[in-house]
């Protein structure tokens, strides 16, 4: 039962059918301690591997608060960046002249 028709959270314990696969395993002649524990495995998987509609969500707003982080220093360097440059210009220009001028 991987999927759920309730609209409150689905935990992860509630993404495996630990008492199905018990079921199956009995059926299949496994001792009931080893159906127990191969279930109780398997849950323990799920619960501590899988990621839940609640774990993406919480993804999804770091990522999106580490996106927004990035653009704001990109703006900063972007801005410094062309800071530099239009100094480097100027520069470039009154040395440019000053050779012109004297003729160096």
């Amino acid at each position: 039962m991987l999927t759920s028709h309730k609209k409150e959270p689905v935990s992860k314990a509630d993404m495996i059918d630990t008492l199905g696969i018990y079921r199956r395993l009995k059926d299949a002649r496994a001792s009931e301690s080893v159906s127990r524990e191969i279930a109780s495995i398997l849950g323990e998987v799920v619960e501590s591997r899988l990621a839940t509609k609640q774990d993406v969500h919480e993804l999804t707003l770091q990522l999106a608060v580490i996106d927004s982080n990035m653009k704001s220093e990109i703006e900063r360097f972007w801005g410094e960046t062309l800071r530099w440059m239009m100094g480097m210009l100027i520069g470039q220009s009154a040395l440019l002249l000053s050779v012109m001028k004297f003729g160096l």
